[in-house]
């Protein structure tokens, strides 16, 4: 005789029910789960016209609201652009440490042409681009580059980029004397 296998399946649902001198397990959720004595949320929190009242009570003047001013921090308003042929960069503003007049042209704020890595890009223009590796002090502003790499620079006649430990980086520029601490 052939049992069908409906009849397995409700024995199975039979035995695996819970007997009537269990407690079901707890789930690790829910309202059982709470300490014991939980008050409701404070329902008095106070709201601006209150703030207001008690702020007039004192005699405190009242303050001009003055709207905030939208900055913005995209990628864009943060790096420059610097383009050649089809291709470009993005760098942090701040990283180009000095640029010849013939390349001006190249340093932009815009976008244009297809985006290239550091590295790319700069394997394929290194007859225009040279690298300077900075100090900590140098990046922070506290230590100005050398009167010899400034020189170095003019004499090259190619774009030089901060770097600091092979990547691009931004200088800050070192305040004057007077206003140094």
């Amino acid at each position: 005789m052939k049992i069908p296998p409906s009849l397995f399946a409700v024995l199975g649902l039979l035995a695996s029910a819970p007997t009537r001198g269990e407690e079901p397990r707890p789930s690790g959720r829910g309202p059982e789960v709470l300490p014991p004595g939980l008050q409701p949320p404070a329902s008095d929190v106070t709201n601006d016209e209150a703030f207001r009242a008690k702020r007039a009570a004192s005699g405190a003047t009242m303050l001009k609201p003055v709207p905030r001013q939208a900055k913005s921090y995209s990628i864009e308003e943060l790096s420059i652009f610097i383009s050649h042929g089809e291709t470009h960069v993005i760098l942090p503003k701040g990283s180009v440490i000095f640029c010849p007049d013939e390349l001006a042209n190249r340093v932009s704020n815009k976008v244009s042409g297809k985006p290239v890595t550091w590295n790319e890009f700069l394997v394929a223009n290194r007859n225009w681009i040279s690298t300077h590796e900075v100090t900590l002090a140098q990046v922070r502003g506290e230590a100005p580059l050398s009167e010899e790499d400034r020189k170095a620079f003019t004499t090259s006649g190619r774009m030089v980029i901060a770097t600091l430990r092979g990547n691009p980086i931004t200088v800050l520029p070192v305040p004057p004397p007077d206003i140094q601490p």
